[in-house]
């Protein structure tokens, strides 16, 4: 289940234009690969579905607090 080349391509390209907008993607879980693709394009956070609304909600306050520290 790895992305497209054009999504992975979406991710490069929005990170360059917009660094300081912190990404989380979804992904099926268990797929290490695709986590790595991700991180390595510049996701800040990936988590694995499915995602209850305390996980997401600590997800997102995480991603937000290192956002404001960096």
């Amino acid at each position: 289940h790895h992305y497209s080349p054009e999504m992975l391509e979406l991710i490069y390209a929005f990170r360059a234009s917009k660094p300081h907008i912190p990404m989380v993607a979804l992904i099926d879980f268990g797929d290490a690969g695709l986590r790595q693709q991700l991180l390595n394009a510049g996701v800040r956070e990936v988590m694995n579905k499915p995602v209850d609304k305390a996980q997401l909600a600590h997800c997102l306050q995480t991603v937000l607090k290192m956002q404001r520290m960096a």
